[in-house]
């Protein structure tokens, strides 16, 4: 009986976790900017938009990591971006995204590539 409800908690717990498009294997891509984690993520913040994508802030993250969720027009998570300081303005950042989604790779790179100009 003990083993029967143990599982039964198991598979609601794990029922609760929603990894939209990004998988539970993604692709990663990092990135590093010339500037303050602050100012990349108002750069990421705008360039997403561009891509008809939404960047919202998640949690913090250890040692100050900034982490973001990038949904779609569906309000689904299209990838995941953490963002730290690398030292003097500098930051590096970590995309996580599926990895046969040719459009959300577009639209990454796409990112990069402009907030790369700070």
């Amino acid at each position: 009986m003990y083993k029967l409800g143990f599982l039964l908690i198991i598979i609601a717990i794990s029922g609760c976790i929603d990894l939209g498009r990004v998988g539970t294997h993604p692709t990663l891509k990092t990135a590093y900017f010339d500037g303050k984690p602050q100012d990349v993520s108002d750069c990421l913040f705008l360039a997403a938009q561009k891509q008809r994508l939404t960047l919202l802030e998640d949690e913090t993250g250890a040692g100050g990591l900034q982490r973001y969720n990038l949904k779609d027009g569906n309000d689904e998570d299209v990838a995941w971006i953490d963002l730290s300081s690398g030292g003097r303005r500098k930051t590096s950042a970590n995309f996580y995204y599926a990895p046969h989604a040719p459009e959300i790779t577009a639209a990454i790179n796409s990112m990069i590539s402009q907030c790369r100009l700070l």
